[in-house]
């Protein structure tokens, strides 16, 4: 089996070769601590898919999101999590605040090489963060 080129990086969950930019090497190493450390399962992941191609949406935005996982049985979404190569700031902060006003999942993230942001969405719309993504069964006993 060839190598990849050193400008590629193998997706696991897209079973596809991908540029290595700096935000896609943040994203697989997530990816990986996720399926691994968290025990999301992989079936229950999408990477980088438009809105239109969610399972129970029709939002017809023409934007992408890093990652999603689902819940299992419902497949409505769990998790959204935004990947930024760069310094966490507010602009990445609302740009996922935004994407989840339209796919309403109970658990946000916001992570970057060095940190992670999460937050719990409470009743009222406000969200409370921690620093670290809870595993796949402590998110589903948030619920």
């Amino acid at each position: 089996m060839a190598s990849s080129p050193p400008n590629e990086i193998y997706d696991e969950i897209r079973r596809a070769r991908v540029k290595a930019t700096p935000e896609e090497i943040v994203r697989q190493r997530l990816l990986k601590k996720l399926v691994t450390t968290l025990h999301f399962p992989k079936n229950l992941i999408a990477v980088e898919k438009e809105f239109k191609h969610l399972p129970h949406f029709s939002i017809s935005l023409q934007r992408r999101i890093d990652i999603v996982c689902f819940m299992p049985k419902s497949l409505s979404p769990l998790l959204l999590i935004e990947c930024k190569a760069s310094t966490l700031r507010e602009k990445g902060m609302n740009q996922l605040i935004e994407y989840n006003f339209h796919i309403k999942a109970p658990f946000i993230s916001i992570v970057n090489a060095d940190q992670t942001l999460t937050a719990l969405r409470d009743k009222e719309g406000r969200y409370e963060f921690i620093t670290y993504i809870p595993s796949f069964k402590e998110l589903i006993e948030k619920l």
